[in-house]
C-alpha cells in the first residue's frame, strides 16, 4: 500500500488497495492516506489556485469581449457592469428587496412543511 499519492492519482492508490487486499479497501484504509505530502502537483501554481484559473479567465475574456465589442452589451454585459449595478443596487435598498425575497420563501417552505406534516408525508 502506497503511503502517499505519487503523482495526485487517488485511483492508482484504490487500486493498491484492490490488488494487495484482494478484495473491496474500507474506508478505514482509505482514509488512513496521507494527502498531505502532494498538496503542490508538479508545476509552478500550486494545487489550490489552480481552480481558480478557468473562472478568472474566463471573467477576462467576458470583460475584454465586452470591452472590444464583439458580443452586445444587451446580451452579456462586461462583468464590471455587472458589478457597478450592483454596487448602485445596494446603495439604494437592496437588502430591502433580498429581506422580502427571503421572507417569502420562508412563509412558503413554512406552510408546505406544515402541510405536509398534516399530510403525514
Amino acid at each position: 500500500m502506497k503511503a502517499a499519492i505519487d503523482g495526485g492519482a487517488a485511483r492508482a492508490v484504490f487500486t493498491d488497495f484492490w490488488h494487495e487486499a484482494g478484495s473491496r479497501p474500507c474506508i478505514a484504509e482509505a482514509a488512513s492516506i496521507d494527502h498531505d505530502e502532494d498538496v503542490v502537483p508538479s508545476g509552478r501554481w500550486p494545487h489550490r489556485l489552480l481552480g481558480l484559473a478557468l473562472p478568472i479567465t474566463a471573467i477576462v475574456v467576458a470583460e475584454l469581449a465586452a470591452r472590444v465589442g464583439w458580443i452586445a452589451p444587451n446580451v452579456f454585459p462586461s462583468p464590471s457592469a455587472v458589478v457597478d449595478t450592483l454596487r448602485d443596487l445596494a446603495a439604494h435598498g437592496l437588502a430591502d428587496h433580498i429581506a422580502a425575497s427571503v421572507a417569502r420563501v420562508a412563509i412558503g417552505f413554512a406552510a408546505g412543511a406544515g402541510l405536509a406534516l398534516l399530510a403525514g408525508a
